[in-house]
């Protein structure tokens, strides 16, 4: 088995270790997916006037010199969620992760409610909120190794060096799995000083249906991945509102910390401009940048890989876009 292969494998293996359980393993705007991040954030809202039914989208194209050209890594996400009544909130979420030539391939379809413990959907000025989720869904994992090429199919005369066409020697089988998947989570927030500061933390624990993976014919068991998840928007003046943020992921022997901070520039009510920046340990330096319009809103990030990935020049570039309809009001019926 070539270099080129054992690499692809490897690292293949990390990504979807970590995409069965929460689809968003390496994202950067982790929080502009709130369904993928903690089931307990479905129905959550920033604010009264935009409380609505909220789509969000996502996606994701990494690459290295592993993966110079067309072929990359790329994650697709999309999720839908609204109140019902004052307590209970409903949502489904769906992503695709596919890895390079596609060889892996992972599809996460989920539907979840919240519901609130403490506090009201309605009632945001309610100093603090709690609320629990849950997620049940189906997984589909699909492995093709149909582009792998080995030491076997090395020839001089060919393109890049290797002959799919000649026989490799392996026995590869193309897999695929559908499985029943579960999360579930919890979230807290605090409007502080008369809503200066706005805090939120959260836990989650994903894949609690015990899932596995298959590889060969071989079935892997799949850990229990953890988050946890915290920010806190302070309002600096009237313009300006700093909210740092702290994402940990915790899987069996692997873990992740990633710390930063948003900064939102207020044309007016309704008008933003965002600006951001972000570390990921030993993996990861982040820049973004974004608007809102009204309940629209989009961003967009660029990760230059730190560390060991330096070595490879790998990097992701990233976009999110957010709409959340207006709540509707109605005028008082006349009296005359």
């Amino acid at each position: 088995m070539n270099s080129f292969l054992k690499y692809t494998c490897f690292f293949s293996a990390l990504v979807i270790g970590g995409l069965v359980h929460s689809q968003d393993y390496h994202y950067a705007q982790y929080d502009a997916s709130p369904l993928n991040l903690n089931p307990a954030l479905i129905g959550d809202r920033a604010d009264d006037q935009y409380s609505g039914v909220r789509l969000s989208s996502g996606y994701r194209d990494q690459r290295s010199n592993f993966t110079a050209g067309a072929a990359s890594y790329r994650s697709f996400a999309q999720g839908l969620d609204f109140s019902v009544g004052d307590r209970f909130a409903t949502g489904a979420f769906f992503s695709n992760t596919r890895s390079v030539n596609s060889i892996f391939s992972v599809s996460h379809f989920n539907y979840g409610v919240s519901y609130k413990i403490v506090g009201s959907n309605d009632r945001f000025q309610d100093k603090h909120q709690l609320s629990v989720g849950l997620q049940l869904g189906l997984l589909n994992n699909s492995f093709s190794p149909g582009d792998f090429t080995y030491d076997q199919q090395y020839s001089g005369s060919a393109v890049g060096g290797f002959d799919p066409s000649l026989p490799s020697g392996e026995n590869f089988q193309n897999t695929v799995k559908v499985q029943f998947s579960g999360n579930s989570g919890l979230a807290y927030k605090a409007n502080l000083y008369q809503g200066k500061l706005i805090l939120n933390a959260g836990a989650s624990i994903y894949n609690i249906t015990k899932s596995t993976e298959r590889f060969n014919g071989a079935l892997l068991p799949v850990p229990l991945h953890y988050n946890a998840h915290f920010s806190a928007a302070y309002k600096l003046d009237q313009r300006f509102t700093l909210m740092p943020q702290a994402l940990f992921m915790y899987q069996s022997a692997a873990h992740e910390l990633m710390l930063g901070s948003l900064l939102f520039y207020h044309l007016n009510d309704r008008n933003k401009v965002i600006l951001g920046s972000s570390w990921r340990q030993k993996n990861a330096v982040i820049v973004q940048a974004g608007f809102t319009v009204g309940g629209l809103t989009f961003r967009t990030s660029y990760c230059i890989g730190t560390g060991y990935l330096a070595n490879y020049n790998n990097r992701g570039l990233e976009f999110s876009l957010t709409y959340i309809n207006a709540k509707k009001t109605f005028a008082p019926r006349s009296t005359r």
